[in-house]
Parts: structure tokens; C-alpha cells; sequence
């Protein structure tokens, strides 16, 4: 017999469950989860979701007060970023397909600081109202003209607050401990014939984001979807389905996060949508997503004992969801610690280990070296640390890097596609004409199995064309644009890149892409997170083909770069300066 869950299934309430992981955290005092909760797996639908005992007066707490949410410098939603703003324009836009008409009464549940409603307005929407627990987020929120925002969850929704022509749930649903009676309100809330929209984090492909271990597994989200499981949970809300999908987001230049998304209708007449069955596949893509976490979590361990025994006392800068986890599960719970900093205004002042969590400025005067436990900030952190407040301190980092899963690295100026420049700059020019000339060979000739190529864009398609001139035979694409999963480049398919290294497993891949959120570290750091080893960078492949492919947005062959030393060093002083 399945053990029996404290949480019952928030979708079809189902008490058996199936146990996956434990997630342990050592929270700030006062904070209303106590410590954890089990990652377990419905026995009846499928749904994998967190069972804690916490309430929703206590879920209500979290996003009032403990939340991330507050703080536009660090969270989404308030389109305070260019790659925020993008998103929200991009939303904004595909609910704008589904409501022609402007004079459509629009809620926002969960707005943050309301920059989903800000682009909407943007595309002449007039009636538009924002609901959040916290006041921050009200108040900026109410800051927009054109917008009004109130105070209020679920399990307090404002009296008086009338019906809708549409509902936004965006990046809501994995927050709710209820999620029956929340979409029972929405139905509820919602005119005849009213949308909802939703999005959520998609838990099929969190096994090919990673960017910091068990970053899924957070004192905020205590539901992970797949659209098996979205779909089931509002047709048994009564609601008819229009639209669903997946789509890939970027909430920074380097951090790209998968994501469901499902436009819904409030219909007189009784569904005509069969309800799914038990989701099968979503335990078995978080237990690898568990593996690969668990993974990178002993690299950490194993670097955090280096650290410590070289530094006997430091400041820890950063007190999220990384740094609760590595204080509960790691021997930085052994670590002697001068400071705890954080840049966060809602985490000023809590206690964390019985220390007060102290703004960047208040430790401003102290020497000892600075570990940041936060991958997500670590840039944005560096520069505070080095430019806002000048501190010259030794920092420490947790980034991965290429080759050796999580490591200790110094931070130093480099370009996004696998090369130093300094290393580049460095080197003797007969060396780096050589080194261009034959190193894709040399590479190719020590991985025999089969080649993919990640990136089905134009530029893979080039060099897809280049490779076949010399007989070289790729089995298939790999991409991370869900709309292009499954269909065709000529006879060589395009997967997505978990599936294809799931699939492939003796498969080398060849990084055929670069964008503004997917440089080459970002796609080795997803291509060994799902379990890949032998990946190529794109700069080989281009030196291979420099008549057809070279220069490309300023990537060029290494002599051509050692043509112009002065210039480049010139550009870093002034990049120094400012």
C-alpha cells in the first residue's frame, strides 16, 4: 500500500501517494514552513507536488511578507527588466489573439508589480484590475495609470469585486495549496463565455534547465504541472479548453525556463473535453530531475569543503533559495560565518542562522572573503559587490563551468561562446592558426558516435550545409523552441534537447546557436545537466568554415582577433573604468 500523504492531491484529492525526494531547507526565523516538505507523485492523476503541512493562512504569510516578489530588482512581473518586459509584451499579446475587444474587463490574480496589466493597457485595454497578498506589489501596481490593484488571495478575495471577461493567472497556480477551490473561484469570477489564462513552470523539461540544483523545489512552488495534469484540473473546474501549449522564456540574458501555457473558456454547456488520464511520464522527469539536482548538489558539497578549509570565517551573500538549501543540506552549516548579506528588502533584518541578514552597505568595511550562494544573481551580485559599494574582498563562487560540473571560479571577462578573450589574447598567433585550422577535426576524430546539432536555426542550417560537403552526416537537430519539436530540417528531425540526449545517448552534439539567452556556456551547462558529456563549442565549427560562416556578430578567427590586441585591451580598460 502507497504511504498516505499529509497534503491530499490538490487536483483530484487523492490521499495515496508515491514518494519522490525530500527537500530540506533551514529557514529564516518565523518563516511558516517547517524546514521541508516530501516531492511526492499522485497515485491517482499523476500530479508530483510538495506535501507539507503548512495552511493557506500560512501559503498567504509566504507571499505577503516572505516572499521574493517585493523586490523588483530581484523577481518578475513588474517588467523591470528588458527580458521581464519582452516576456510580458509577449503575453500581453498572445492573450490579445483570444480578446478582440478592448473594452474587455481583465484580473490579474497574483500581478506582481502589474507589468503584464502595464502591457495590456499598452494594446489599449482600458478595464483592468490587479489582485496580490503583498503591498509592494499593490503599490506598484497602482502606481500605473490606467490601473487599479488591490490587496487580497484566494482565501480572501476583496467583496464587491464583480466578474470578468477574462482571468490571468500567470505563474499563480504552482503557489496555491487549494488548487480546486481556486479554479472554482475563477469559474466563478469569470462572465459566460470569459477566458482564463494561465501559465505555469513546465515540470516535463526541468531536467534541461538547470541552473541551480533543486531550484524547482522552493518555499514558494508546491505544485509541478504538465499539461496532462493543467488539463485535468480545470476541466474538472468546468471549463472548456481553447488553447495549450509550451513555450521557452527568458527571465535574463542567460536563464531560460520552460513554461505551459492554456487559454480556457467559461461555456454554458457541459465540456466537451474528455478528462486525461493518469499523467505517466511526470514522476519519471522529476526523478531525473532529482538525479541531475542531486548531482550537482555533491560537486557543491564537495567545493564548499575546499572553501571552508581554506577560509575558517566568511561572508555568505545571499540568503534565497539556494542558501536555505545549502545550510540544510551541505556542510556550509558548518561554516563560520562573519556576516549574512542580502540585497533583497524583504530579507533585511529576518534572522538566518541566528544572524541578522545585514544589507549589502552595512558590511561595507569588513574584509573577510564573500561567498555568493545564489548561481541566478551571481553576475548582479558581483557588480554590486565590486562597483556599487567597491569592496575589493576575495569572492568566492558556486558557478559551474564547462567540463567539471560546480567549481570554485574566479570571475574574469569573457565572451559567451567557450573561448577567455584573455586566453585568446595570450596566446602565440602561429599557435592560434594552428589550433583554428585543426581543432574541430581533432575533435571530431576522438567522438565517433552520432553528431546533433543544437540550434535548428539559420545558423544551424549553414552549418549543416558546410558539414555535408566533407561527408559529415548529422542524425538530427536539437532545439529549444517547442514549436519547431517534431518537425523537419530535410530528413534530420529536430528533438527537444533532453529527449535527444535521452534518446541518443551515445550522440555528440555540436552547439550551433548563439543568442542573447543562449550562449555557448549556457548550452553546455543544459547539455550536461541532462546527462550529455561531449559537446563541441561554436567557434570550432566556424573556424572550420571561415569562407561560409566567418566573421559572425563579431566572432571571428583567433589571428584575425590577435590582429587587433591594442583595440580589444583598450575596450576592457574602458569597460574597467566604467
Amino acid at each position: 500500500m502507497s504511504p498516505i500523504c499529509i497534503r491530499t492531491c490538490p487536483i483530484c484529492r487523492e490521499a495515496e501517494c508515491d514518494f519522490i525526494h525530500r527537500q530540506e531547507f533551514t529557514l529564516p526565523e518565523g518563516h511558516p514552513m517547517t524546514g521541508g516538505y516530501a516531492v511526492v507523485c499522485c497515485k491517482t492523476c499523476g500530479l508530483v507536488y510538495a506535501d507539507t503541512s503548512i495552511s493557506q493562512v500560512d501559503c498567504d504569510k509566504i507571499y505577503g511578507f516572505f516572499s521574493k516578489y517585493g523586490d523588483s530588482s530581484t523577481s518578475t512581473g513588474g517588467g523591470d527588466s528588458q527580458w521581464d518586459r519582452a516576456r510580458l509584451v509577449k503575453t500581453a499579446d498572445r492573450i490579445a489573439q483570444y480578446l478582440p475587444d478592448k473594452n474587455s474587463s481583465i484580473l490579474d490574480i497574483g500581478c506582481a508589480g502589474g507589468g503584464l496589466l502595464g502591457a495590456l493597457n499598452n494594446l489599449g485595454y482600458t478595464k483592468l484590475c490587479g489582485l496580490d497578498p503583498s503591498l509592494a506589489c499593490v503599490a506598484q501596481t497602482n502606481s500605473r495609470r490606467g490601473i487599479k490593484a488591490l490587496q487580497g488571495t484566494f482565501s480572501d478575495i476583496p467583496t464587491g469585486l464583480g466578474t470578468f471577461d477574462c482571468i490571468i493567472l500567470s505563474h499563480v497556480l504552482e503557489h496555491l495549496l487549494d488548487l480546486g477551490a481556486a479554479v472554482r473561484d475563477v469559474y466563478r469570477l469569470l462572465k459566460p463565455g470569459g477566458l482564463l489564462y494561465a501559465e505555469v513552470p513546465d515540470a516535463t523539461h526541468y531536467d534541461g534547465f538547470i541552473k541551480a540544483p533543486f531550484q524547482e523545489f522552493n518555499t514558494e512552488h508546491i505544485n509541478y504541472f504538465s499539461i496532462p495534469c493543467l488539463r485535468r484540473l480545470l476541466i474538472t473546474a468546468g471549463l472548456e479548453e481553447r488553447a495549450t501549449g509550451q513555450k521557452i522564456i527568458l527571465s535574463s540574458i542567460d536563464t531560460a525556463y520552460p513554461v505551459i501555457y492554456a487559454v480556457y473558456e467559461k461555456s454554458d454547456q457541459p465540456s466537451k473535453n474528455p478528462l486525461p488520464q493518469r499523467d505517466e511520464s511526470l514522476r519519471r522527469q522529476i526523478e531525473e530531475y532529482v538525479k541531475r539536482s542531486q548531482k550537482i548538489m555533491d560537486q557543491i558539497e564537495v567545493q564548499l569543503r575546499n572553501i571552508l578549509a581554506d577560509n575558517p570565517e566568511l561572508i555568505i551573500w545571499g540568503a534565497g533559495q539556494l542558501a536555505m538549501k545549502l545550510f540544510g543540506n551541505t556542510s556550509l552549516a558548518q561554516a563560520g560565518i562573519a556576516a549574512i548579506v542580502d540585497g533583497n528588502p524583504v530579507n533585511q533584518g529576518q534572522k538566518l542562522k541566528g544572524m541578522v541578514i545585514s544589507a549589502p552597505e552595512q558590511i561595507r568595511e569588513m574584509k573577510n572573503p564573500i561567498l555568493i550562494t545564489s548561481i541566478l544573481h551571481h553576475t548582479e551580485i558581483t557588480d554590486v559587490i565590486r562597483n556599487r559599494i567597491g569592496m575589493n574582498n576575495p569572492i568566492l563562487s558556486l558557478l559551474p563551468r564547462a567540463g567539471s560540473g560546480t567549481t570554485l571560479v574566479k570571475t574574469r571577462t569573457s565572451v559567451d561562446y567557450g573561448e577567455d578573450v584573455e586566453d585568446i589574447l595570450a596566446e602565440n598567433p602561429t599557435d592560434a592558426r594552428q589550433r583554428s585550422a585543426t581543432e574541430f577535426d581533432e575533435w571530431l576524430s576522438q567522438n565517433n558516435g552520432p553528431l546533433i546539432l543544437f540550434g535548428a536555426g539559420a545558423l544551424g542550417r549553414k552549418i549543416l550545409g558546410c558539414l555535408r560537403q566533407d561527408g559529415i552526416e548529422p542524425i538530427g537537430f536539437a532545439d529549444n523552441d517547442p514549436a519547431k519539436w517534431g518537425r523537419h530540417i530535410g530528413d534530420l528531425q529536430i528533438w527537444p534537447p533532453e529527449e535527444a540526449v535521452r534518446n541518443f545517448p551515445d550522440a555528440s552534439f555540436v552547439v550551433t546557436i548563439r543568442s542573447p539567452g543562449h550562449g555557448y556556456r549556457e548550452s553546455h551547462r543544459q547539455l550536461v545537466n541532462a546527462g550529455c558529456e561531449r559537446v563541441l563549442p561554436l567557434l570550432p565549427v566556424l573556424w572550420k568554415y571561415p569562407g561560409q560562416l566567418l566573421p559572425h556578430y563579431g566572432l571571428d578567427l583567433p589571428q584575425a582577433i590577435l590582429a587587433h590586441v591594442s583595440e580589444i585591451k583598450k575596450a576592457f580598460l574602458l569597460m574597467a573604468d566604467e
